[in-house]
């Protein structure tokens, strides 16, 4: 074992060049498969790597993880490639709803079906039905939809199907699923609206009942990501739970942590995004809790690399995917270092909470522009109204709904300080959405996005190195990198 002895030192390199490699792998393994020239290429290394083993190791992690992404990258395209046969056909769509229906901008039901059975032919992905079938659609019952399938923009779906005809095959009737719409019925009828889909949308990411007019003010603001299945709100209730319980016990901490990203993924669902959070919330309190240090990149690009080799069509152009892990950054890697600058206040929790939002809100504001050519100017006012408040709603919106499950008029009593609390969420959201430059209008190139983050990444190293020695010089305290 004196080889790995020696190498002990250098693994998180290896380990971080083998997961930058299946990304890029995947990337390419899209249109070019290139497997043999990398497999002779990682051959040769291997010849040579008793001469200069750091270079060698390093070349050989990089290629292995290139050969992994390629491989999987061109299966998966291949897979995806039969749905062009079917573009502009009557089809047959079977399969489980993946998601909370809810009406468009056209008054027709929507949602979508995930890993679609069409026409007997079972297909990756998800396939989006529009309809304006009467009747009760829920998440997970089984349905079939037939129609026209037309070709989609981007890779969060592989096809759509509009005016379709529905059947619903089999409800869900599980246990699960009964006491989510349960505690669903028990918060609407508690709270008034748009307050009652804005506390839902917190704790479980529903945005399809949100009034249009409201969830685009939320949008104007920059505030479209607290009622988002992105992950963001996992996110911060299990960072307050951290901060909260740390000083009484680890195993506290990471046992009501577990309880609740746990009851999290019940509640939503198994989406990318959420799962996303889950594996990198469970991957830095695994890490803190036996006392080992695990750097926020190479945490980022565990969460990345993984869930990319499942689902190539996230690293293929999904935004949500894109912007949760550029948001991960903000809040692992930015607000760590911004927290330094307020001394022994930086671990205030409210503060704390406001740093990593604000971090996330810097990190994904060059990609938004990019995507969809707009920024919201007021963003950093309204996050610095709402956010600090969100653990705190998020708590009183779960005790609503838990005790009106209960007893419906003892809820109506127990919903007043959730109820202040959202309108006054709400009276912010709708006020600074009036300003005239609360949202402006900025189109940023694919040359111009990657030089903003070029420099963003320059200056985050620089500063970290820098304190870093001082640290070292010091013998002052590190920057707690795992910490959530």
């Amino acid at each position: 074992m004196k080889w790995w002895n020696q190498l002990a030192g250098k693994r998180l390199v290896y380990i971080t060049l083998g997961l930058t490699g299946v990304c890029i792998g995947l990337v390419i393994g899209r249109s070019v498969f290139v497997a043999m020239p990398l497999v002779l290429l990682l051959f040769s290394v291997i010849l040579v790597i008793g001469r200069k083993q750091s270079i060698a190791y390093c070349v050989a992690s990089l290629l292995v993880g290139l050969l992994l992404g390629n491989v999987r990258g061109h299966v998966f395209s291949n897979s995806i490639a039969r749905y062009d046969a079917l573009y502009g056909t009557s089809v047959t769509v079977r399969g489980p709803v993946v998601d909370d229906p809810g009406y468009n901008d056209r008054k027709m039901i929507e949602f979508h079906i995930g890993e679609p059975i069409i026409n007997n032919t079972q297909l990756p992905g998800k396939v989006r039905i529009r309809t304006l079938r009467a009747g009760t659609i829920s998440r997970g019952d089984i349905v079939v939809a037939s129609g026209s399938l037309r070709e989609t923009l981007g890779t969060g779906r592989q096809g759509s199907i509009g005016f379709a005809n529905v059947q619903v095959l089999e409800e869900d009737n599980s246990l699960v699923e009964r006491i989510r719409t349960r505690f669903f019925s028990s918060v609407f009828s508690a709270l008034p609206e748009p307050q009652a889909s804005l506390g839902l949308g917190y704790l479980a990411g529903v945005r399809s009942t949100l009034p249009p007019e409201f969830a685009e003010a939320l949008a104007i603001v920059g505030l479209t990501h607290i009622v988002a299945v992105s992950g963001y709100n996992l996110t911060i209730i299990v960072q307050f739970v951290k901060r909260f319980f740390e000083r009484v016990s680890a195993y506290q901490t990471v046992f009501f942590s577990i309880v609740l990203i746990a009851g999290f993924l019940l509640v939503t669902g198994w989406s990318p995004s959420i799962t996303r959070a889950a594996l990198i919330s469970v991957l830095s309190l695994a890490a803190w809790y036996f006392g080992r240090s695990f750097y926020p990149l190479v945490i980022i690009l565990i969460g990345a690399a993984v869930t990319a080799f499942i689902n190539p069509l996230y690293i293929w152009g999904d935004v949500g995917w894109y912007l949760s892990f550029l948001a991960f950054a903000g809040v692992l890697i930015i607000a760590p270092l911004v927290l330094l600058l307020f001394g022994k206040w930086g671990k205030n929790i409210l503060l704390a909470v406001l740093a990593e939002t604000l971090a996330a809100q810097l990190v994904t504001a060059p990609y938004i522009a990019y995507i969809f050519g707009r920024i919201s100017v007021i963003s950093p006012i309204a996050n610095l109204l709402v956010i600090p408040f969100i653990p705190l709603a998020m708590l009183l919106v779960f005790v609503t709904g838990v005790v009106g499950m209960a007893s419906p008029t003892l809820a109506l009593w127990v919903a007043v300080p959730a109820r202040i609390l959202m309108s006054f969420t709400v009276w912010v959201v709708e006020a600074l959405a009036k300003i005239p430059w609360a949202q402006s209008s900025l189109k940023l190139q694919l040359w111009q996005m990657t030089v903003i983050y070029t420099v963003l990444g320059a200056v985050t190293f620089l500063s970290w190195a820098l304190y870093r020695a001082r640290a070292r010089r010091s013998h002052s305290e590190q920057i707690d990198w795992n910490l959530l």
